[in-house]
Protein backbone atom coordinates (compact mmCIF):
# COMPACT_ATOMS: atom_id res chain seq x y z
CA UNK A 1 0.00 0.00 0.00
CA UNK A 2 1.19 3.73 -0.43
CA UNK A 3 1.43 3.92 3.27
CA UNK A 4 4.04 1.39 3.53
CA UNK A 5 5.83 3.87 0.42
CA UNK A 6 5.54 6.57 2.46
CA UNK A 7 2.69 8.36 2.00
CA UNK A 8 2.02 11.47 3.74
CA UNK A 9 -0.71 13.53 2.59
CA UNK A 10 -3.76 12.79 0.21
CA UNK A 11 -4.61 16.40 -1.61
CA UNK A 12 -8.83 16.11 -1.26
CA UNK A 13 -10.25 18.72 -3.28
CA UNK A 14 -12.31 21.29 -1.83
CA UNK A 15 -15.68 22.34 -3.41
CA UNK A 16 -17.41 25.34 -2.68
CA UNK A 17 -21.70 24.67 -1.63
CA UNK A 18 -23.47 28.01 -2.61
CA UNK A 19 -26.96 28.98 -2.83
CA UNK A 20 -26.80 28.96 -6.52
CA UNK A 21 -28.86 30.69 -9.39
CA UNK A 22 -32.07 30.68 -7.07
CA UNK A 23 -33.18 33.10 -4.43
CA UNK A 24 -33.24 32.10 -0.99
CA UNK A 25 -31.88 28.62 0.24
CA UNK A 26 -33.21 25.22 0.51
CA UNK A 27 -35.64 24.70 3.71
CA UNK A 28 -33.46 22.17 5.94
CA UNK A 29 -32.48 22.02 9.91
CA UNK A 30 -29.18 21.33 9.00
CA UNK A 31 -26.12 22.85 6.96
CA UNK A 32 -25.62 20.37 4.25
CA UNK A 33 -29.04 20.20 3.44
CA UNK A 34 -29.60 24.15 2.95
CA UNK A 35 -26.58 24.81 0.35
CA UNK A 36 -27.51 22.29 -2.60
CA UNK A 37 -25.42 23.43 -5.37
CA UNK A 38 -21.58 23.10 -6.06
CA UNK A 39 -19.23 24.70 -8.59
CA UNK A 40 -18.11 22.57 -11.50
CA UNK A 41 -14.21 23.05 -10.60
CA UNK A 42 -11.94 22.64 -6.97
CA UNK A 43 -11.35 26.16 -5.15
CA UNK A 44 -7.94 27.14 -6.93
CA UNK A 45 -6.09 30.55 -5.90
CA UNK A 46 -4.25 30.87 -9.15
CA UNK A 47 -1.67 33.61 -7.74
CA UNK A 48 -0.67 30.80 -5.54
CA UNK A 49 2.49 28.82 -5.17
CA UNK A 50 3.08 27.41 -8.74
CA UNK A 51 2.39 28.17 -12.28
CA UNK A 52 0.45 25.59 -12.95
CA UNK A 53 -2.74 23.86 -10.68
CA UNK A 54 -1.50 21.86 -7.93
CA UNK A 55 -1.54 21.27 -4.61
CA UNK A 56 0.61 24.67 -4.29
CA UNK A 57 -2.38 26.36 -5.10
CA UNK A 58 -5.09 24.66 -5.03
CA UNK A 59 -7.37 25.14 -1.57
CA UNK A 60 -7.56 21.60 -0.33
CA UNK A 61 -8.28 19.80 2.22
CA UNK A 62 -5.65 17.49 2.98
CA UNK A 63 -6.11 13.98 4.25
CA UNK A 64 -2.43 14.06 6.61
CA UNK A 65 -0.40 11.60 8.34
CA UNK A 66 0.27 12.67 11.26
CA UNK A 67 3.73 10.57 11.70
CA UNK A 68 5.24 12.58 8.17
CA UNK A 69 3.48 15.63 8.31
CA UNK A 70 5.30 17.84 10.84
CA UNK A 71 3.23 21.08 10.07
CA UNK A 72 -0.31 22.64 8.58
CA UNK A 73 0.64 26.00 6.73
CA UNK A 74 -2.93 27.74 7.36
CA UNK A 75 -4.46 24.80 7.61
CA UNK A 76 -4.62 23.65 4.09
CA UNK A 77 -0.99 23.18 2.59
CA UNK A 78 0.97 20.17 4.84
CA UNK A 79 4.76 20.12 4.89
CA UNK A 80 6.02 16.42 5.38
CA UNK A 81 8.93 14.71 5.99
CA UNK A 82 11.58 14.53 3.06
CA UNK A 83 10.71 12.01 0.68
CA UNK A 84 7.44 11.57 2.03
CA UNK A 85 5.02 10.86 -0.98
CA UNK A 86 2.10 13.53 -1.81
CA UNK A 87 -1.12 12.62 -3.61
CA UNK A 88 -2.35 14.94 -5.90
CA UNK A 89 -5.11 15.52 -7.88
CA UNK A 90 -7.15 13.31 -6.68
CA UNK A 91 -10.79 13.23 -8.76
CA UNK A 92 -13.70 15.19 -6.75
CA UNK A 93 -16.01 12.24 -8.10
CA UNK A 94 -13.35 10.00 -6.26
CA UNK A 95 -13.16 12.00 -3.04
CA UNK A 96 -13.92 15.87 -2.10
CA UNK A 97 -14.33 18.06 0.96
CA UNK A 98 -17.69 20.52 0.91
CA UNK A 99 -16.91 23.86 1.76
CA UNK A 100 -20.12 26.09 2.98
CA UNK A 101 -18.67 29.07 1.68
CA UNK A 102 -21.93 30.88 2.49
CA UNK A 103 -22.48 29.79 6.04
CA UNK A 104 -21.86 32.72 7.88
CA UNK A 105 -21.42 35.82 5.34
CA UNK A 106 -23.25 35.59 1.43
CA UNK A 107 -20.29 35.98 -0.99
CA UNK A 108 -18.94 35.61 -4.35
CA UNK A 109 -17.59 32.37 -4.26
CA UNK A 110 -17.90 30.88 -7.62
CA UNK A 111 -14.72 31.17 -9.80
CA UNK A 112 -14.57 31.92 -13.40
CA UNK A 113 -14.87 29.11 -15.89
CA UNK A 114 -16.93 27.33 -13.19
CA UNK A 115 -20.78 27.06 -13.42
CA UNK A 116 -23.77 25.45 -11.24
CA UNK A 117 -24.30 22.04 -10.56
CA UNK A 118 -27.54 20.89 -8.14
CA UNK A 119 -25.31 18.07 -6.42
CA UNK A 120 -27.79 16.69 -3.61
CA UNK A 121 -25.79 13.29 -2.70
CA UNK A 122 -25.00 14.46 0.99
CA UNK A 123 -28.96 14.46 1.62
CA UNK A 124 -28.95 11.38 2.74
CA UNK A 125 -27.04 13.22 6.15
CA UNK A 126 -30.27 15.06 7.36
CA UNK A 127 -32.40 11.83 7.77
CA UNK A 128 -29.00 10.57 9.89
CA UNK A 129 -28.87 13.73 12.03
CA UNK A 130 -32.60 13.61 13.14
CA UNK A 131 -32.19 9.46 13.82
CA UNK A 132 -29.24 10.97 16.40
CA UNK A 133 -31.15 13.77 17.76
CA UNK A 134 -28.96 16.63 16.90
CA UNK A 135 -30.23 19.79 17.53
CA UNK A 136 -31.03 22.07 14.30
CA UNK A 137 -28.60 24.77 13.32
CA UNK A 138 -29.68 28.46 13.88
CA UNK A 139 -30.82 30.33 10.57
CA UNK A 140 -27.46 31.79 8.99
CA UNK A 141 -27.20 34.48 6.46
CA UNK A 142 -30.14 34.77 3.68
CA UNK A 143 -29.68 35.53 0.05
CA UNK A 144 -31.39 38.36 -1.41
CA UNK A 145 -30.46 37.44 -4.99
CA UNK A 146 -28.32 34.86 -7.36
CA UNK A 147 -24.96 33.60 -6.12
CA UNK A 148 -22.57 35.71 -8.74
CA UNK A 149 -19.05 34.90 -9.76
CA UNK A 150 -15.96 35.79 -7.83
CA UNK A 151 -13.99 38.12 -9.57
Amino acid sequence: PLRDEGLAVVDVPAIYFTHGPELGLRESPYLPGRYIYRSSKPIELPKWGSTRASTLNRFPSPLANPDRVGELVTEHFPRAKPGSLYLDDVPQDFLRANHYGETFRIRPILQRGSVWVRDESILWVEDSFLRLGLPPLAPGPVPTGPAVYDT
